[in-house]
């Protein structure tokens, strides 16, 4: 069974809204904090290709993911207390 997310299609011309500038900002930090802890296990050993991490190492990076997904948006909730879709996700 296929999933199908949904989502509001925006006119072409429409400028973006601010939350489609955080979650790009969002987007591209989460990346940051993959790339940044694949470098220090990467890059420590010449040679060494992205498949033959282990799973204690990928856990370790969606841990840092997760770390600055849960920053930015404490961050952001913290300065405009507008309930979001996606803050309901630090409640629950």
């Amino acid at each position: 069974m296929e999933h199908k997310r949904k989502t509001e299609a925006r006119e072409p011309n429409k400028p973006p809204t601010e939350d489609d500038i955080f979650l790009t900002e969002l987007h591209d930090a989460c990346a940051r904090a993959a790339a940044a802890y694949l470098k220090t296990r990467i890059a420590t050993t010449p040679g060494r290709e992205i498949r033959t991490l282990t799973l204690p190492e990928m856990v370790n990076m969606s841990h840092a993911i997760e770390a600055k997904w849960i920053q930015m948006v404490s961050q952001r909730k913290s300065a405009a207390p507008v309930a979001r879709e996606y803050e309901n996700l630090l409640i629950g």
